[in-house]
C-alpha cells in the first residue's frame, strides 16, 4: 500500500458457503460494489442507542434513525467525488443503512480499490482473491468502513415459481399409528404451547426472509385451504426465484417457514423477503447484509418480527471471519433499535458439526447469526406425544443415532435426522442478562506438537439456544411443498413457530415487543413467572439437560407457555 493510501475491510473472499473454480476476468466487464460508510460524527455508538431502547422500551422510529444514524451529507459527497475520479458511477445510495452502490469496469474497481478480480465460473460472478486487500486514497479513510466487492451485475432475470395444475386440495395424510412417525399441522403445535387463541397477530407485520430459493402460490393455495384457513396474500420484496438442481432443498426451506409462520399466526401481515442470492455458490456475507437490510429499512411495512432459518458455525474454517460476523451483527443491533424482535435458530448438529479436520473432527460449536446476543435463538424439543396426539413429555430434540436417505428431486444422501444445536459463542461474551443462566464457560488450549503450550482458559461467551419448541421431523409439521404433503423439521421449524408466537404477542400488548432476551429471563430466572416450560431431560451430544439445571445449552429457558407469557409481558408492559 502506497502512502496515500489506506487499507479497508471488506470481503475478499469467495463465497461464503464455499470456494469454487474460478477464470480471468475481461477488464471491460461491469461489477457492481456496494461500500458501506460509517455513522455521521457526534452520533451515540449504536449500542448505547439500542440499550437505551431496552431499557426504556421506546423504539425509534425509522424517520428518527435516519436523522441520528443515516449517510452524513459531506461522506456522500467525497464518494461522489471519488467515484467521478476513478471512472465509477453512484447507481444507488440508502442513507438510512449508510450503503452506496457503484458501477463500473473491472478496470476501473481495480484501479479504485487496489484488488485484483477473478471470475467465478458459477454461473459467471466476479469475485475479488483471498490476498487482495481493499484500500482506497486517504482523504476516504474513515469514511468508507466495509466493502462488499463485487456482485455480478446486471441480476439474472426473475423467474417466478412454476405454476401447477393441482386439483383441488386433497385431505391432509392420515397418520399412521404404527409407523414410528407421523406429521401434525402447524396449528396443532401453536395449540399445545398454549398461543392465545383469541390472538391471530392482527396489525403487527411478520417478515420470513429467505437467502434463495422461492415458493409457489399454488402450493400455499393448497396449503391454507387444507387448513380450512384462506391463503394469505403474501407480499414479496425481492427476487421469488424457485431454485433448481442442488440447490432445490432451499424451496422447501422458505415454504415451510412461511406456511408455519403465517398458519400460526394467520392475522398478521406477511412479507417474504429475498436476498437475490441465485443459490448456495452465490451467497454471501453481502446476502446476509442486504437480505436484513431489505426488511429493517422497509418503511412500506414496518416490519415488527422477522425470521430468517439460516446460519452456519462461528468458528467453522473458510466461513464467517470475525469481522464479517461484527459487521453482520450491527444490524441485530439496529434492529433492537427500531423495536423489531430477530428470531434465529440455533442449528441442526446438536452441539458439533463435522469437519474432517485433524485427529479431532468434531469440535463444540455454535452457529452465527443465532449466536448473535441481540437475537432471540431458537432451539429444538421433541414434543413426545401419545396415539391421539396429545403430550406425554417433552425432551431436548436428538436424532443423531437415526439415519435416513435424504433425497429431494434426482439428488440424496445420507444424513442423521438432526438435533438441537446449542453451546457458548466464542466471538461474543456472555450477555449481562445471561448472568443467572448458570451458562458453562469454553475452555480453551493450544495444543502444538502434541504438547499443551499454553495453559487453558476458560471463555465466559454467550449461551445458545435462548428458547426452544418443537423441531422433531418424525413428529413432523405438515407441509404442502412442490405439489405434495411434507414433512417439516429442524430448529429450522421452531423458529417461526416462536416469531408467529412473538407476532401474537405484540398484538396482545399492542405495541412491537422488540428485544426481548433481558425480560424474558428476568421473568422466568428472576421472577419465576413460569413462563416457559424448562427441558429437563435429554442432550444434543456435548450438552445435556437436567432437572436442576434452569437453563442449558440444548434447549435454553425450555418451550413457550404462550398465555402465560402473555400474561407476564402485559404487565411487564402496563398493558
Amino acid at each position: 500500500m502506497s502512502r496515500d493510501r489506506v487499507d479497508i475491510e471488506g470481503s475478499a473472499r469467495p463465497a461464503i458457503f464455499g470456494a469454487v473454480s474460478r477464470g480471468d476476468v475481461s477488464p471491460d466487464e461491469i461489477v457492481t460494489a456496494v461500500l458501506l460508510l460509517r455513522t455521521p460524527r457526534g452520533a451515540p455508538p449504536l449500542v448505547e442507542t439500542a440499550r437505551d431502547v431496552v431499557r426504556t422500551r421506546e423504539p425509534w422510529s425509522h424517520e428518527r434513525y435516519a436523522a441520528t444514524y443515516g449517510a452524513s451529507p459531506d461522506d456522500l459527497a467525497r464518494i461522489e467525488a471519488f467515484a467521478r475520479e476513478w471512472d465509477l458511477s453512484v447507481v444507488e445510495v440508502h442513507r438510512p443503512s449508510r450503503a452506496v452502490t457503484l458501477r463500473g469496469t473491472a478496470r476501473a474497481f481495480m484501479a479504485a480499490f487496489g484488488v485484483k478480480l477473478e471470475r467465478h465460473v458459477y454461473k459467471g460472478e466476479v469475485d475479488v482473491t483471498h490476498d487482495a486487500p481493499f484500500s482506497v486514497p486517504a482523504s476516504l479513510g474513515g469514511v468508507i468502513v466495509w466493502v462488499f466487492l463485487p456482485r455480478r451485475t446486471p441480476l439474472a432475470s426473475e423467474s417466478p415459481p412454476p405454476r401447477r395444475s393441482i386439483e383441488p386440495p386433497p385431505a391432509p395424510p392420515t397418520n399412521d399409528h404404527d409407523k414410528p412417525w407421523r406429521s401434525h399441522p402447524p396449528t396443532r403445535f401453536a395449540e399445545l404451547y398454549d398461543f392465545p387463541a383469541e390472538l391471530t397477530g392482527e396489525g403487527v407485520c411478520l417478515g420470513v426472509l429467505s437467502l434463495y430459493g422461492g415458493f409457489s402460490t399454488d402450493d400455499m393455495q393448497v396449503f391454507f385451504e387444507g387448513l380450512g384457513m384462506r391463503a394469505p396474500e403474501i407480499l414479496t420484496v425481492g427476487p421469488n426465484r424457485w431454485a433448481t438442481g442442488q440447490d432445490a432443498w432451499a424451496n422447501f426451506e422458505i415454504t415451510m417457514d412461511a406456511q408455519i409462520a403465517f398458519s400460526c399466526a394467520p392475522g398478521v401481515r406477511p412479507v417474504v423477503y429475498f436476498s437475490g442470492a441465485t443459490g448456495n455458490d452465490d451467497t454471501t456475507v453481502h446476502s446476509y447484509f442486504q437480505l436484513f437490510n431489505a426488511a429493517l429499512f422497509d418503511t412500506e411495512n414496518r416490519p415488527a418480527v422477522l425470521t430468517l432459518s439460516a446460519g452456519l458455525p462461528e468458528d467453522l474454517p473458510g466461513v464467517w471471519t470475525r469481522a464479517e460476523v461484527e459487521r453482520v451483527d450491527e444490524l441485530f443491533i439496529i434492529a433492537a433499535i427500531l423495536g423489531i424482535t430477530v428470531c434465529l435458530p440455533s442449528g441442526d448438529s446438536g452441539s458439533i458439526f463435522p469437519m474432517a479436520q485433524g485427529m479431532f473432527s468434531a469440535p463444540s460449536l455454535v452457529y452465527f447469526p443465532g449466536s448473535s446476543p441481540w437475537a432471540l435463538c431458537c432451539g429444538g424439543t421433541t414434543l413426545v406425544l401419545d396415539g391421539r396426539g396429545e403430550p406425554k413429555d417433552e425432551v431436548v430434540w436428538n436424532r443423531l443415532a437415526d439415519t435416513m436417505f435424504l433425497a429431494y428431486g434426482s439428488a440424496g444422501r445420507l444424513a442423521h435426522l438432526g438435533s438441537s444445536s446449542g453451546g457458548v459463542s466464542l466471538y461474543f461474551e456472555r450477555p449481562e442478562w445471561q448472568s443467572r443462566a448458570s451458562v458453562p464457560a469454553r475452555t480453551l488450549a493450544t495444543f502444538r506438537d502434541w504438547v499443551f503450550t499454553e495453559p487453558a482458559h476458560a471463555f465466559a461467551g454467550r449461551g445458545c439456544p435462548d428458547v426452544a419448541a418443537h423441531a422433531d421431523f418424525l413428529e413432523g409439521y405438515r407441509i404442502f411443498v412442490d405439489g405434495a404433503y411434507r414433512y417439516g423439521g429442524g430448529s429450522s421449524a421452531s423458529t417461526p413457530l416462536i416469531a408467529a408466537l412473538v407476532a401474537r404477542l405484540c398484538q396482545g400488548v399492542g405495541r412491537r415487543l422488540g428485544f426481548l432476551n433481558p425480560l424474558l429471563y428476568r421473568l422466568q430466572l428472576d421472577e419465576g413467572a413460569d413462563v416457559f416450560r424448562p427441558i429437563v431431560s435429554g442432550n444434543n451430544g456435548g450438552y445435556s439437560a437436567s432437572p436442576e439445571a434452569r437453563w442449558n445449552a440444548c434447549t435454553g429457558l425450555g418451550s413457550p407457555r404462550g398465555r402465560a407469557l402473555l400474561e407476564a409481558l402485559r404487565e411487564a408492559y402496563g398493558a
